[in-house]
């Protein structure tokens, strides 16, 4: 058995509290030197600092009841297990009451930072609800302050064209005389302006007072001259102006009727001449699967690659059937206008449905109807224009609709013209010449589904043949390849479906002029 020296121990004991200056008074809590604690409070709310609280807190709230003792002395551990069995009574109470109160404090933190939580779902949701209140009232105020600023512009347009139509009145009847020479557009009859029939009415449209005049020679009744002497430009911005102070109608049904008279193909590509900025036609026709586009020069640039608003762009195109409504009583020279559709036309059957209430004398309230085709007017228009009629329809008592449907007189279309000749070409005597590394290229038009019939003509003085290619995609896809020989070549393809900026491409790789005498579709 180890003896034990009590001596000694103690005498260990009071080195130790001499040492560390422990005094014969009872010690208080406020005694004790407590190190500082890292992240100490900075008068701000840290979420993060909460939940590392949180979490030291759930991992240590439990005091043990002894600690191991440190070091080997066995004495001191003797000594030690025995004040430990003494004290147990006295201490362990308050050890298991300080578990108990830190039990409840972290229980306590957790709930708190349950409430935190929650709340923060709370102000999330709210935060959210009031932010898909905020813009929809947004939106509100944007429509409201967008229909405030049309009707101001619509206000503010109509003035405008009520002022400018009435100085227009007065210069009108200041310097347009009886003796003035006029012309028609149709016919190319000519007189001075007191010897032709007047028809006057008020344009609806702020456009004050409307003169118009009925030729004796083909019937057409056309004017306002004021308005039709103006420049493009003037025109153009008039078109403009009207548009932000008045709405037309809807002419959708009679757009549909007249395309449907076209007797279409859905392998075919179509135009909607003079569309509009509203007309929802070919958005419908489209959906039921027919190549559609929409030509209006005066619609705002758009990304729709179906609204065609340049003529730059137009004339690339071919087209299997135009159609229009309430298109050519705006038309100033209705028949160039014609002419120029009739340029693209795909094929020589290829047709035009143009509708309108003015082939009789109908809707004169406005000064955008230069021209009503009364009398033989039609028929003279056609005849100028290399066109017949081939269908008609008259609904104009049941609703409101005429429409005649035209074709070209001609058994091929022309291409040549429509070809760009290089630097080391030229245009001579109606052909093209191409000089050595000279080449013609074109049309960059879009071509449906199906057989096509070209017709190419060519000279080749010291050559056997010349190659032809048919390319699409700007020349990025060749299609067709033909040997052209000397004098009348007929050429045929296929398309097995749409393909656009089609070009047919001839090329001098010779010292000897070649010369193109003709290149047609049949």
């Amino acid at each position: 058995m180890q003896k034990i020296d009590v001596e000694q121990i103690m005498a260990e004991i009071r080195a130790e509290i001499k040492e560390k200056g422990y005094k014969k008074e009872d010690l208080k809590f406020q005694d004790i030197p407590i190190p500082s604690m890292p992240g100490t409070d900075n008068g701000k709310f840290n979420a993060a600092e909460l939940q590392n609280q949180i979490n030291a807190c759930n991992k240590d709230w439990n005091n043990p009841m002894c600690f191991p003792f440190p070091g080997n002395n066995p004495v001191k551990k003797l000594f030690q297990k025995t004040v430990r069995k003494v004290s147990k009574c006295v201490f362990w109470p308050i050890v298991n009451y300080q578990n108990k109160f830190n039990q409840d404090v972290v229980r306590t933190l957790n709930q708190l930072k349950y409430y935190v939580d929650a709340d923060e779902v709370k102000y999330t949701a709210r935060k959210k609800q009031i932010m898909e209140q905020m813009e929809k009232q947004t939106e509100e105020l944007e429509r409201l302050y967008e229909e405030l600023m049309h009707d101001k512009i619509k206000t503010i347009s109509r003035q405008l064209m009520s002022v400018k139509w009435k100085q227009m009145d007065e210069i009108a009847a200041r310097e347009e005389k009886d003796t003035d020479m006029i012309h028609c557009n149709i016919c190319g009859y000519h007189a001075v302006r007191g010897s032709f029939e007047k028809k006057e009415t008020e344009c609806i449209f702020n456009g004050g007072k409307l003169i118009r005049y009925v030729c004796p020679e083909c019937g057409v009744i056309f004017g306002p001259t004021k308005f039709m002497n103006l420049t493009q430009q003037e025109i153009d911005e008039d078109y403009k102006v009207h548009y932000y102070g008045f709405s037309e109608g809807s002419s959708f049904d009679k757009e549909i009727e007249a395309f449907y008279m076209l007797d279409p193909d859905k392998d075919g590509v179509y135009l909607n001449y003079g569309c509009g900025c509203w007309s929802k036609s070919i958005q419908k026709l489209r959906a039921e699967g027919y190549n559609v586009y929409g030509y209006e020069p005066y619609a705002p640039e758009t990304d729709n690659p179906y609204m065609i608003t340049s003529q730059a762009e137009l004339v690339k195109m071919k087209f299997d059937g135009i159609y229009s409504n309430d298109l050519l009583e705006h038309l100033l020279d209705p028949v160039t206008d014609l002419q120029f559709m009739k340029t693209l036309l795909m094929h020589p059957d290829s047709k035009m449905a143009h509708s309108t209430a003015c082939y009789i004398y109908k809707y004169e309230y406005t000064r955008f109807h230069t021209h009503f085709f009364t009398g033989n007017s039609l028929e003279v228009m056609c005849k100028k224009a290399g066109l017949e009629i081939v269908d008609s329809r008259n609904a104009i008592e049941e609703r409101d609709f005429i429409c005649h449907v035209f074709q070209g007189t001609g058994d091929r279309v022309d291409y040549k013209s429509c070809l760009y000749v290089s630097e080391h070409g030229e245009r001579k005597g109606g052909n093209i010449i191409l000089h050595e590394k000279g080449y013609a290229c074109g049309p960059y038009m879009t071509l449906g589904k199906g057989g096509y019939r070209m017709d190419f003509a060519v000279k080749l003085p010291g050559r056997e043949s010349i190659a032809l290619k048919i390319t699409a995609d700007k020349g990025k896809k060749e299609l067709f390849v033909a040997n052209l020989t000397e004098g009348a070549n007929e050429v045929e393809f296929t398309l097995d479906w749409l393909e656009k900026d089609v070009e047919f491409v001839i090329s001098n790789d010779g010292t000897e002029d070649i010369v193109i005498e003709e290149a047609a579709m049949f």
